[in-house]
């Protein structure tokens, strides 16, 4: 009834102008046109009410009213009278004045607070070094190939009718692990047609790149974006009684308890027609219909992702360029700023969050100035000063290092990485496969790279140790102990020698590793000896040293020779 009903006010309204003519045999014969035409245009194309005079349904009329005026000069045997567009005149008024006003010449500061106000705190106080058992390893790129290739080994070839639906595809933190969620989708309107429901999803371990996706069958889902009539989700929606929000961006999750559901972020106009901002969420049951709505101090703790992407992105780039104001942005460009990329990682208190780069607006200039952390729940804001590359300039430097091989960074991600911010990149070959591990360091764009996790930690460590990288920020954090050493090795890789040994003061909890660079001392160490050493606190088994000393080796000071008796200045006497 939704579209019914807004082609009924369209056909009223648009008939206006007969009706003020007295033609009422035309409005007869014309409204009940309009009414089935515009019923058909709404019911096909989904529009939303929530922009100014109805969206799409105001302008409609406008358009209307225009066509309306030229058939009665036809009708008044081609007399043009002034008066006949005056209400398709109004019409555009209205709407270029509302287009207009709308601008960021008129609302800038609009545009810059739509980004709540950030808080610049010290990364390294809220960004703990990572639990490197998930470390996410599997990009975007990966995930959708092996995705697409375990549906095609489903029983029943069931890839045929269903695709998976990886526009909808999301990160998401389950019980402790990352995984990538995407529903299955029909193929088509033959495939709609041919079959009751969409059979499930897949799922893909976003932290271990060997292993393999599950396709989940059983589900029943109904209503999904790519159904048709009253099944498609947007429709629905619409039909459902959500007419005056705009529900362009959806995603698929799955709650506590595994339950898939439709997430809508539905927004409500800031700036006129010229910007949107996040007003609510609603989840549908794919295969009931069920909607709920959920005010932004409401929504389920299961939900990831309230504030897109692209919403994240604009706010921060309309914050960067207009926070001065419109004339600034345009002429001066003093302190402004614009975002670089914009990525999804959970952070170590377990929260979903947008981490943007930004930089400067010169074209010419690449440096990066600091670093967007954005709920993607709550929409609050940490703002972190930093220096070094962004994630474009890290992604360039990882694939000049291992163009040589074939291989390919994908989806960056940054982490603390035993205190030093540095970004994890997944290396890909030309076929999607997972071909090894790339860390770089933010500040000095270093790169090393390994066929594994483990292997590039420990060239990581190598290169810390090297240069002697404990981050300056993140020394507050280091532990120092004392104790026994338990067990001694050293590991020889090439040229390279790793030892690791275990401390009684610390039994059970941690191997530490480091090399001759970091101590003369640690190559002549042996078991039961005391050691004293300095590390950053971590959840990880194996956790890099970043100061050692043997106690137990005493090695003298070297002695000092006697002074020699200095030489005489006489002239030798000569024996007869």
């Amino acid at each position: 009834m939704t579209f019914f009903f807004w082609a009924l006010i369209t056909a009223l309204l648009g008939v206006i102008p007969l009706g003020l003519k007295q033609h009422w045999k035309a409005v007869l014969l014309t409204a009940p046109v309009i009414l089935f035409v515009f019923w058909l245009g709404y019911y096909i194309y989904i529009p939303s009410a929530v922009w100014p005079l109805g969206g799409l349904i105001g302008f409609s009329v406008v358009v209307l009213w225009g066509l309306i005026a030229a058939v009665l000069v036809w009708l008044d045997n081609k007399k043009i009278d002034k008066r006949n567009f005056a209400l398709p005149i109004l019409g555009v008024l209205v709407f270029g004045g509302t287009f207009c006003s709308s601008m960021p010449f008129f609302r800038a500061s609009s545009y810059a607070r739509l980004l709540q106000t950030p808080v610049q705190r010290q990364w390294s106080d809220d960004i703990q070094p990572v639990d490197t058992k998930h470390i996410r390893l599997v990009p975007r790129e990966l995930a959708e190939w092996q995705a697409n290739k375990q549906l095609g080994e489903v029983e029943g070839a069931i890839g045929s009718q269903f695709r998976i639906a990886t526009e909808y595809m999301t990160i998401q933190l389950i019980k402790g692990d990352l995984w990538y969620v995407a529903p299955l989708d029909y193929n088509g309107f033959r495939s709609w047609t041919a079959t009751e429901y969409s059979p499930g999803y897949v799922m893909v371990h976003a932290e271990d790149p060997n292993k393999q996706a599950e396709v989940k069958i059983g589900e029943k889902f109904v209503y999904t974006p790519g159904a048709f009539f009253g099944k498609n989700l947007e429709r629905h929606l619409r039909s459902s009684g959500f007419t005056t929000l705009g529900t362009d961006i959806e995603h698929f999750e799955l709650d506590d308890d595994n339950k898939p559901w439709w997430v809508i972020s539905a927004y409500t106009l800031a700036c006129g027609m010229g910007c949107n901002q996040i007003d609510s969420v609603i989840t549908v049951n794919p295969t009931t219909g069920e909607a709920t709505q959920y005010s932004l101090d409401q929504v389920p703790p299961w939900i990831d992702q309230v504030y897109p992407q692209n919403y994240i992105a604009k706010y921060i780039e309309w914050n960067g360029l207009y926070k001065d104001g419109w004339w600034n942005a345009f002429w001066s460009k003093n302190n402004t700023t614009e975002p670089v990329n914009t990525s999804f990682v959970h952070g170590t208190d377990g929260q979903p969050y947008w981490v943007t780069d930004i930089t400067s607006t010169n074209a010419s200039d690449e440096s990066l100035l600091g670093l967007y952390y954005t709920n993607a729940r709550t929409g609050e804001n940490r703002f972190y000063r930093t220096t070094g590359g962004t994630e474009v300039a890290i992604l360039t430097a990882v694939n000049n290092k291992v163009a040589y091989k074939r291989l390919h960074g994908a989806s960056p991600t940054l982490y603390n990485i035993y205190g030093v911010m540095s970004y994890v990149v997944p290396l890909l070959g030309e076929s999607h496969t997972f071909q090894g591990v790339a860390i770089a360091r933010i500040d000095n764009q270093q790169v090393v790279e390994a066929i594994d996790l483990n292997a590039a930690l420990e060239a990581f460590q190598g290169l810390m140790i090297k240069h002697e990288t404990a981050a300056p920020d993140a020394t507050h954090q280091t532990t120092k102990a004392t104790g026994k050493v338990m067990r001694f090795s050293a590991d020889v890789r090439g040229q390279d020698t790793s030892y690791s040994l275990i401390v009684d003061s610390v039994l059970n909890q941690h191997i530490f590793t480091g090399t001759s660079r970091l101590s003369p001392e640690l190559p002549l160490t042996q078991v039961g000896d005391t050691v004293k050493i300095e590390f950053i606190e971590s959840e990880n088994i194996v956790v890099p040293l970043f100061g050692f000393e043997n106690v137990t080796i005493e090695i003298p000071s070297p002695a000092i020779p006697p002074a020699s008796a200095p030489a005489s200045t006489s002239a030798p006497t000569t024996q007869p």
